[in-house]
This record gives C-alpha cells, structure tokens and sequence, in this order.
C-alpha cells in the first residue's frame, strides 16, 4: 500500500519515461519510417519527398549528443519536481496528521500565535513553516533531520541513495547553473570525478539507468513514512508499463 502522493509520482514517471522510449524510438528510426511509408500518389510522393529533405537538413545540422543532453535535462527536471512535490506534500502530511511531531524548544512569537483563532490554525501554520525550511535542505540532509528528530529510519539500499541524491543534485545545477558542476554539488554527491565548472556529462542513457533507482528510493521512504508515523495509505495502483 502507498500513499495518494506515491501513486501521483508513479504517473508522472511512468509518463515521462514512456516520453523517453517513444523519443528514441522515433529519432532513431526516422529516415527508415519515411523511406518505408507508400506513396499512393502524386500529391503523396511530393509531401514526404519533402518531409525527408528536411529531415536531412535537420539531421545533417543538429548536434545528435548535444539534443539528447538537453532532453535528458528537460525529463530529470521533470521527475525531481515531481518527486520534490510528493516529498512536500508527505511532510505536509506528518506534521499536520500528527502534530506532535512538532514539538521543539524553537521560540515562537506571541503575535504569530495570536493571528490564529484556532489551533488549528496555528498548527498548519507551524507545519508550513517546517515543510518550507526543510525545502531548502538536500534529500540526505532531510532524512538525516527525518531520523535524528523523529526516529524515522528509511530502508534503501546505500548505492540507490546515494543515486537518487546525485539526480537531485543534477537536476538543481542544471536549473542553477547551466549544467555546470558546481563544489556543492561535489560536496553532496562525493563525485571527486568531475571537475568545477565542466558540465555534468548528462544524456538519455544517464537517465534511462537512474530513472529506476530514484524511482525506489521513493518507494523506500513513502514506506517507512506511512508505517513510522501511522498514516492512512491508499489502494495499490498497477501502472502499464507498455508504450
């Protein structure tokens, strides 16, 4: 059993690698598709007689390794929004559900308390405040504060982890700095291999593999969040893995 939001992220993967095989299926197979399609008539023959002209053009123009790294940044950034979303809304979910959870020695002003009429108003408002500053922090980061703070233990397979960590990170150099490796990104990823201000050798290949793992440590965590503090799950759903 899953939460609602696993079931959501699920969708949007599955969608975005179903992009992905059609993509490669097209591009790589186009000069067979248009030398292969009948030409029933006059009017017929001149259209794709036109349409392989162009193709050619495009062809003999684009840089084949450097369109495939701009569509492998496009669907990561894709997929970590997607992921980031779900992991916003669970954290919604564990401090709102399960208030308690909200407990420290943090101060609070009095005016902050007194905007509210109710508590649970304010305690949506403190819940807010936790999920927003969590944000900020890496996904190591926030399962570190997850397990220290509350005891939650994520059951994932080190090498998974420290996969998914790097497609995040991939994702924010490719929004933040144009692809280009950057000493934090060093720093949370331990990639000792690559060089500052080189760009991240990012293509198709890259996120076909990794798709799958950052795919688990999703699973892992929505697992051991549902469990650990006793959320609600939904229905399992079965997604069609055909294109």
């Amino acid at each position: 059993m899953n939460s609602c939001y696993l079931n959501e992220l699920g969708k949007e993967l599955n969608d975005n690698f179903r992009f992905v095989t059609l993509y490669q299926a097209l591009f790589c197979n186009i000069d067979y598709i248009i030398n292969q399609t009948p030409n029933e008539g006059e009017g017929e023959e001149r259209a794709w007689n036109y349409l392989l002209t162009r193709w050619e053009k495009f062809a003999n123009k684009i840089d084949g390794k450097r369109f495939s790294e701009m569509y492998g940044q496009v669907l990561l950034t894709r997929d970590v929004d997607a992921f980031q979303r779900y992991l916003t809304k669970m954290l919604s979910r564990i401090y709102t559900e399960r208030p308690e959870t909200l407990k420290s020695s943090e101060k609070v002003e009095i005016r902050d308390v007194l905007r509210f009429k109710n508590m649970e108003g304010f305690i949506s408002y403190i819940a807010e405040k936790r999920v927003h500053e969590l944000s900020y922090k890496g996904m190591r980061e926030i399962l570190e504060f997850l397990e220290k703070r509350h005891g939650l233990k994520v059951d994932c397979c080190d090498s998974k982890l420290t996969t998914a960590i790097e497609f995040i990170e991939v994702r924010n150099i490719v929004v933040h700095n144009a692809g280009l490796v950057s000493d934090l990104f060093i720093k949370r990823t331990k990639r000792d291999d690559l060089i500052p201000d080189e760009p991240f050798p990012l293509n198709m290949q890259y996120f076909s593999k990794t798709q799958q793992d950052f795919r688990d440590v999703a699973e892992s965590i929505d697992k051991a969040i549902l469990e650990h503090f006793d959320l609600i799950p939904c229905p399992h759903i079965e997604y069609d893995e055909d294109v």
